[in-house]
C-alpha cells in the first residue's frame, strides 16, 4: 500500500514547491495537483521554463497570461470553479507552454487565493536523469520546498545523450565519462552537489528528492543503494527522501529519513 503523498512530504497549508532534475517532473507535478484538490485546495501548476500543454485528465483549466493587463481575475474564477489551474505566459510555435517569470509568480503566490503554486522549474527533454547547465534550473526566490527527480531507470546503465540530459554536465558533477556506468553513488553525489540537484535552492526552501520509477526491475534494491550513499554523506540540506512511481494512483512507495 502506497504512502500519502501530502504526508510523505510534509506539506503545509500553503507552499510554492518547484520540481527539478529529470525523470517524471510533469508526471509528479499533476499528481501533487490532483490528490490536493481531492484535499479541498485550490492548486495552480505552472513553469519556468516550458512543458507541453496539459492533457484534460491532467489539468481542468489553462490560462495564458500574455498580453493580459491583469491575469489574477481569470485565475480567481477558474479556480472558485475548478480548485486547479495550469497557468503559463503563451503557447510556442513549437507545441509548448512558454514559462512565466520568477517573480512574476512570487507576486501570484502571495495571492491568497492560490493555496499551493506547483512550478516545473528544470528542463530534461524527456531524459531520466540530468545536471544543470549554468542557466538552469529558474527556482523563484519564495520557493518553500524543491523536489530534485531521478529516474531510477538510469542506474547501472551507461551513459550516453538519450539517457542524461546535459551529459557533459552531469559527467562534470559526478566525475565520470561518457559511457560509464551510472552507480547509486553518482546519484548520491548529483543530489548533494552545490552544481548538481542543490544548485539555485533559496535558502529556506526544503529539499527532498523523488527517487521515480521504483516499478522498474530491481527498483526498490537500487532505490536502497542510493539511500545508502546518500546517508553516507550526511547531507545537511536533506532531511527525507521519497521513493516512488509518479504516473501511478499511489504515487509514494518509500519514505526514508536521515
Amino acid at each position: 500500500m502506497g504512502v500519502d503523498i501530502i504526508r510523505a512530504f510534509g506539506l503545509s497549508e500553503r507552499e510554492m514547491i518547484c520540481l527539478i532534475g529529470a525523470g517524471g517532473k510533469t508526471t509528479l507535478m499533476f499528481a501533487l495537483a490532483r490528490q490536493l484538490v481531492r484535499s479541498g485546495h485550490r492548486v495552480v501548476t505552472t513553469t519556468t521554463t516550458r512543458i507541453f500543454p496539459p492533457e484534460d485528465h491532467q489539468s481542468p483549466a489553462l490560462i495564458l497570461a500574455d498580453g493580459v493587463k491583469d491575469v489574477r481575475p481569470a485565475i480567481h474564477r477558474a479556480l472558485t470553479h475548478k480548485g486547479h489551474i495550469t497557468l503559463a505566459a503563451r503557447l510556442l510555435a513549437e507545441g509548448k507552454l512558454a514559462g512565466l517569470d520568477p517573480e512574476f509568480l512570487c507576486r501570484l503566490y502571495e495571492d491568497d487565493a492560490v493555496d499551493y503554486l506547483i512550478i516545473e522549474a528544470d528542463g530534461a527533454a524527456g531524459r531520466s536523469i540530468k545536471a544543470p547547465a549554468a542557466h538552469e534550473p529558474v527556482i523563484p526566490a519564495g520557493a518553500s520546498l524543491v523536489i530534485p527527480l531521478v529516474g531510477l531507470d538510469a542506474v547501472n546503465r551507461p551513459m550516453d545523450d538519450g539517457l542524461v540530459f546535459r551529459l557533459d554536465h552531469f559527467c562534470s558533477v559526478v566525475g565520470k565519462s561518457r559511457g560509464q556506468i551510472i552507480t547509486p553513488a553518482d546519484v548520491a553525489n548529483l543530489l548533494t552537489s552545490p552544481q548538481g540537484s542543490l544548485k539555485n535552492i533559496p535558502p529556506q526552501s526544503r529539499v527532498i528528492p523523488f527517487l521515480n520509477k521504483s516499478d522498474v526491475p530491481g527498483g526498490p534494491v537500487l532505490a536502497r543503494q542510493v539511500v545508502a550513499a546518500l546517508a553516507e554523506r550526511r547531507p545537511e540540506s536533506i532531511s527525507r527522501l521519497i521513493v516512488g512511481r509518479a504516473a501511478h494512483d499511489q504515487p509514494v512507495s518509500e519514505v526514508f529519513d536521515f
